[in-house]
């Protein structure tokens, strides 16, 4: 896809998914004289989407993002130049007939010194381009996170019938938050109405790595939201399902699956967050689903 193409197909970053996809299709350019357009034009979309999210971690690294692209356009600059150099070689080359021996070796030496000093200058810029890339991955493996938590687990939830509710659940004088809780209702009309028969409820959390404690947090407010919609049903006479995900990128351990699955929650690595998005039509392949 061509540089006019993209900018068309994505005018502005309304999601985290749309940033990724913009820089994964950087991904796929080869010329230095592309790639500086392109971070050009992107980098301002990327800080004013960080910005309006109010994520204040995703503001830092997208302004860090900024900065290095900046820096690291020398490097690219320096690549454009060796092309044309090479470049020049070859026409000297095919007209050496038209030129004296001797003006072709004083031109070409002077050739061979200024890509002697773009070389030293391109070592130079190279720290600047690694600093670059080295935030770049930092700022793909924050919007890969939040996607998971903003996009993908909504998205994925709502594909399955569940209706976004409230997260964050009043407990005494504090409060309960996951990542997304959704409600499914079956009622004993076809239409919606009538008495309710079945809530089922869908509770999803998601982190990057996982760990003993983090299922053990999760358990906690597990249990504290299902003992008030356990209370609901009891008052109200329906029937009550309550599903629990535990999304988490790395650090699956067997010892770990059993933990969570010991206490009715279904544990989600890598590879089954990718198998239920394509189950239900919600995979891109343009999207890093974990870093």
């Amino acid at each position: 896809m061509g540089l006019s193409d993209r900018t068309h197909r994505a005018s502005q970053v309304a999601k985290i998914s749309d940033a990724l996809r913009e820089l994964h299709y950087l991904t796929e350019l080869e010329r230095p004289e592309e790639i500086v357009s392109a971070y050009r034009e992107l980098v301002p979309r990327i800080l004013s989407f960080a910005e309006q999210s109010e994520d204040k971690e995703l503001i830092k690294i997208a302004t860090q993002f900024a900065t290095t692209q900046k820096e690291a356009e020398s490097f690219y600059n320096v690549g454009i130049l060796q092309r044309e150099l090479v470049r020049l070689r070859n026409t000297l080359g095919q007209l050496s007939q038209l030129i004296s021996s001797e003006t072709m070796e004083i031109f070409l030496a002077c050739i061979s010194k200024f890509q002697g000093t773009l070389a030293d200058t391109q070592r130079l810029a190279l720290s600047s381009f690694q600093r670059f890339e080295d935030v770049k991955e930092q700022l793909i493996h924050r919007l890969v996170g939040s996607r998971l938590e903003k996009e993908v687990a909504p998205d994925l939830a709502k594909k399955l019938g569940y209706i976004p509710c409230p997260n964050i659940i009043p407990d005494d004088d504090s409060e309960v938050e996951v990542d997304f809780l959704g409600e499914k209702n079956s009622t004993t009309s076809a239409f919606g109405t009538g008495r309710l028969k079945k809530k089922a409820i869908l509770i999803i959390e998601v982190t990057a790595t996982i760990s003993k404690n983090d299922i053990a947090r999760f358990l906690k407010k597990l249990t504290i939201i299902r003992s008030k919609y356990e209370k609901s049903a009891h008052n109200f006479r329906y029937e009550l399902e309550i599903k629990a995900w535990l999304l988490a990128c790395y650090g699956w351990t067997e010892e770990l699956r059993k933990l969570a699955e010991e206490n009715d929650v279904k544990p989600f690595g890598k590879e089954e967050i990718i198998e239920v998005l394509r189950e239900n039509n919600l995979l891109d392949r343009r999207i890093p689903i974990c870093p």
